[in-house]
């Protein structure tokens, strides 16, 4: 490993570097991500550096002190094959040595890597994105839907924190602050028993998390929020093992565009209720 590369805390100097990595690889988080990454857990968020020039990032959002997500992995191309990934790896992981939980979603190129750390597989994701369309759906009234607002935000945490494993309700506040119009809860007597949220993206528009106890409501959620981005590119990463879902999703458009494998390190202590979970956050979330 060169000693001139060197791995030290991000600061936020250094957010126009990392937005330029990120777009590089035309991935889709933006600004509002990385600050949401940051604030919630700065002392792990890590860069490389090379003659003073950011080369690499990596991130670790921390719930609870229970369960850390890895992700924003990223090597700038004409510095990628002298360790830089490995380093920043490396790093994170001794730092996040005492939280109980550590996953990460990978890229198939990014999977024998993260296996030779000790990563195992958990399950599989599929990417699909759709392109602008201008077609509305008919929306269903059969199920009791409306708008998410600010003030549910401790009901949907409360709610999620049963299904996912462990409280995330920042990165929930951080969906319902971006894009209020397409959030969206299922009630029944005044408790939550679903809700989809999605937030604006560099490429695409993210819709996820998608959590419900009612799997009939699935398509009526989701009816409901591509009504409102129609001519939109919407992407989602949804759990591969939910079949019906990506056979419905295909029916309105989507395609898949590449796979990314939940994986963790160690022990899996909060492993939620993964029957419930049908869109991800995006892979830099969970």
């Amino acid at each position: 490993m060169p000693t001139e590369i060197i791995v030290r805390q991000m600061t936020e100097a250094d957010f126009d570097a990392a937005m330029e990595i990120k777009n590089a690889e035309g991935w889709n988080q933006t600004l509002r991500d990385w600050e949401l990454i940051f604030s919630e857990s700065p002392e792990f968020c890590l860069v490389a550096v090379k003659d003073a020039t950011v080369v690499g990032t990596v991130t670790a959002i921390v719930h609870e002190k229970k369960l850390a997500w890895i992700g924003m992995m990223l090597v700038r191309k004409p510095f990628r094959g002298m360790g830089i990934g490995q380093l920043l790896m490396k790093s994170i992981l001794q730092k996040l040595e005492p939280c109980p939980s550590i996953k990460l979603d990978a890229t198939p190129a990014g999977f024998p890597v993260y296996s030779k750390l000790g990563f195992e597989e958990e399950y599989l994701l599929n990417r699909m994105t759709r392109s602008p369309i201008n077609q509305s759906y008919p929306d269903r009234q059969d199920f009791p839907i409306r708008p998410a607002v600010p003030e549910d935000l401790q009901a949907i945490a409360d709610f999620d924190q049963e299904i996912f494993g462990v409280r995330r309700e920042s990165v929930i506040g951080h969906m319902l602050a971006s894009e209020p119009n397409v959030s969206i809860v299922l009630e029944d007597e005044n408790k939550i028993k679903g809700y989809l949220l999605g937030r604006p993206g560099t490429n695409y528009y993210q819709l996820g998390p998608l959590v419900s106890t009612v799997p009939e409501s699935l398509h009526h959620l989701l009816t409901h929020a591509l009504n409102r981005l129609k001519n939109q590119t919407v992407v989602v990463d949804v759990y591969q093992d939910k079949e019906n879902l990506i056979h419905w999703l295909q029916a309105q458009g989507f395609a898949v565009q590449r796979e990314f494998i939940r994986m963790y390190i160690g022990h899996n202590p909060y492993p939620g209720n993964v029957q419930l979970q049908y869109l991800i956050s995006g892979p830099e979330l969970g």
